[in-house]
């Protein structure tokens, strides 16, 4: 396992998702009811942003303890078991946490965009952890 490309990687993933709420941050904040300020004014948002990388970190070691044990040894089988992953304990965990809390309607905008972000991570990690020998 090689901890530098896995780091990069955690790197790679919270920039997506700076880019991810950047684009889709006027919907998001809509579907969950609040404004931009009132998100931007989390009293603890450097904090917020080092768990966010602890996420990271975390989902991308799973991913890289995962691959090696189901033989993905490729670039498209890296892309196919991340977005395996993604789909299995990410988006679908996400989507009904978010149907209950916001209703269906908000609800699945959010899953859209907060589980398109895990899903698009997982993928992007696995072609990663797959794909680049250093």
């Amino acid at each position: 396992m090689d901890h530098l490309t896995i780091f990069v990687t955690a790197v790679i993933l919270n920039f997506l998702g700076g880019i991810n709420y950047g684009y889709f941050g006027v919907p998001w904040t809509a579907a969950l009811s609040k404004t931009k300020e009132e998100l931007s004014s989390h009293p603890n948002r450097p904090f917020v942003y080092l768990l966010s990388f602890g996420r990271s970190l975390l989902m991308t070691y799973t991913l890289a303890h995962y691959l090696p044990l189901v033989g993905a040894d490729s670039l498209a089988s890296g892309v196919f078991h991340g977005a395996l992953i993604g789909a299995a304990f990410s988006l679908a965990p996400i989507m009904n946490h978010h149907i209950f809390a916001h209703g269906l309607k908000n609800g699945l905008v959010v899953t859209a965009i907060d589980g398109g972000y895990d899903l698009v991570s997982l993928i992007v990690a696995g072609a990663i952890l797959t794909g680049w020998k250093w």
